[in-house]
């Protein structure tokens, strides 16, 4: 297995709560944050409304935070999806993989980023583009990990789950 880079593009800026529409290329690209209060309702409409036209574009990068963080980030390829968890600015985070991959080990699915960069990951930590889409939309609305997707600790503070207090909140690094 061959990845040209081990990491998404940096965590784009913080729009608020107006989308940041773009089609990059190959890319579709979004973000949306989610506030707390009367305006929640409406940005889970523009979700879903954001993920319907993102199925219209062969690739996509999306993100949906929560006023900066957590923030959840989800590329697409066609019927195949990966996400990314972070919990605080710096965080390596957490990696979506899945326990019921079956395909050939050393297969790997190709991403594009809404800054044109081409990133590979194994094709093991793909889900389907309906089920990533349904966990971007029960993060929105939830505000925590989505408990239908496999997580691995890419930052190596011990935590078994995104929704975990992390030891770096408890030091103030977080």
């Amino acid at each position: 297995m061959e990845v040209e880079s081990s990491r998404a593009s940096a965590r784009p800026l913080n729009f608020g709560v107006s989308p940041l529409v773009k089609h990059m290329g190959k890319c579709f690209h979004r973000v949306l944050t989610v506030p707390d209060g009367p305006e929640k309702t409406s940005v889970l409409d523009d979700l879903h409304a954001c993920l319907l036209e993102a199925r219209n574009s062969p690739y996509a990068e999306i993100w949906v935070d929560h006023g900066d963080y957590p923030s959840l980030c989800a590329l697409v390829n066609g019927d195949r999806a990966w996400l990314m968890y972070l919990r605080y600015n710096g965080d390596a985070g957490f990696s979506s993989r899945n326990p019921g991959y079956e395909g050939p080990e050393k297969a790997v699915v190709h991403y594009y980023l809404s800054n044109g960069q081409r990133d590979e990951y194994p094709a093991s930590w793909a889900y389907s583009t309906d089920e990533v889409f349904a966990a971007l939309e029960w993060f929105a609305a939830n505000k925590g990990s989505p408990p239908s997707i496999t997580w691995f600790n890419d930052s190596g503070d011990g935590n078994t789950s995104p929704n975990e207090v992390s030891k770096c909140w408890i030091e103030g690094r977080g």
